[in-house]
């Protein structure tokens, strides 16, 4: 029941603000890019523990966790699917090292209780996103996670 009431949250600010705003009614939370350094402390520190400590990020997703994944059509295509991902084929995540160049970071702020993170590698058109958001025991979750596809 909380998975639906925060897709249903997560989906309604993603889908209802353009309309609202064009007819004077106050939409959603403000999005806003961001950098790390500028995202809430509290978040700061979760995402720091969430790539150090399996059991942590265990406990700090969504299960079953929604998002998407990119399926084969030919040997060059993939289309995006809808997913839920599982806790029994959970790949931990770890933290990348954007020092290299290799891959470009970006954060949006929807509100004050949601970060999207998009994290794209910058010599293909390939990325993923992930968007956690604060629950009721104002603890940041994993709520959605689209794998590695392209742009």
């Amino acid at each position: 029941m909380r998975t639906l009431i925060y897709v249903f949250f997560a989906g309604m600010l993603l889908a209802c603000g353009g309309s609202k705003q064009k007819q004077g009614i106050t939409g959603p939370p403000e999005q806003s890019l961001v950098s790390a350094s500028d995202l809430p402390s509290d978040f700061n520190a979760f995402y720091s523990q969430f790539h150090r400590d399996s059991l942590y990020q265990m406990a700090h997703i969504t299960w079953p966790l929604q998002g998407e994944t990119g399926e084969p059509v030919d040997s060059t295509h993939f289309k995006r699917v809808l997913m839920l991902w599982d806790s029994t084929h959970w790949r931990m995540h770890h933290p990348i090292d954007f020092s290299t160049g290799e891959f470009e970071q970006q954060f949006e702020m929807m509100g004050a209780e949601m970060v999207i993170e998009k994290i794209r590698y910058k010599s293909a058109n390939y990325g993923l996103e992930r968007r956690f958001l604060k629950n009721d025991k104002a603890e940041w979750e994993l709520i959605y996670y689209s794998d590695l596809q392209q742009q």
